[in-house]
């Protein structure tokens, strides 16, 4: 959904959406912005808005296109493939407003922008991650590790201790509401078959399967 340089809440399904690609001319990647940038202004905009909004209700599953607490890996010209944030820049501008990068009704972050599937989780410190980005037209190929090297947390403090991952296969998540706070969270191949199986309660969220390995 491409809702501008916004916010949206569906107060009937705790569900907030949040477009920060609108940001003019700025792709919050993988390096910081520099002091005065102008995009930073306009990010800690959208995240006033992001506080404001989830205030009203008790659990809220927030969606941004930029996965926040993700991570990528990177195959530089030589040498082993690195793995480390996704997002730096706006993990920055989310860290100067709040140590905790978001507000404690956020139990869930859905994602895209980068082409695989993924699933963190932080023990509750701060939310879920599902990045959700495998139904895309061409797939990020660099593989993941099935566990995660020291040094690659997606932002300090971050450390994720359950981490799920799919690359390079096509596919689509589906979530069914069990509670409250509670979901289950099925990993589909493009033709529907379950790959992958998660729960989520509250802000932690567990896969069975650590990494997938479906291909088209």
């Amino acid at each position: 959904m491409h809702l501008g340089h916004g916010a949206l809440r569906d107060a009937a399904r705790d569900r907030a959406v949040v477009d920060h690609r609108a940001v003019a001319g700025a792709d919050a990647g993988y390096k910081l912005f520099a002091a005065g940038d102008p995009h930073i202004a306009a990010y800690a905009a959208n995240i006033g808005m992001i506080a404001a909004l989830t205030q009203k209700a008790a659990h809220t599953i927030l969606a941004n296109h930029h996965p926040v607490l993700g991570v990528a890996a990177f195959k530089p010209k030589s040498g082993p493939i690195l793995v480390g944030p996704n997002n730096l820049g706006l993990a920055q501008v989310l860290g100067q407003a709040d140590p905790k990068l978001y507000p404690a009704g956020i139990d869930l972050l859905l994602s895209g922008h980068v082409h695989v599937f993924e699933q963190l989780s932080f023990g509750g410190k701060f939310p879920a991650q599902f990045v959700t980005g495998f139904s895309g037209t061409q797939e990020d190929i660099v593989p993941l590790p099935e566990t995660l090297p020291d040094k690659s947390d997606p932002f300090p403090g971050a450390s994720p201790d359950a981490f799920s991952s799919w690359v390079d296969g096509f596919g689509f998540m589906t979530m069914e509401r069990t509670g409250p706070d509670t979901w289950t969270a099925d990993i589909r191949d493009r033709n529907g078959t379950v790959v992958d199986n998660c729960t989520i309660a509250g802000r932690v969220s567990k896969c069975t399967v650590p990494q997938v390995h479906v291909h088209p």
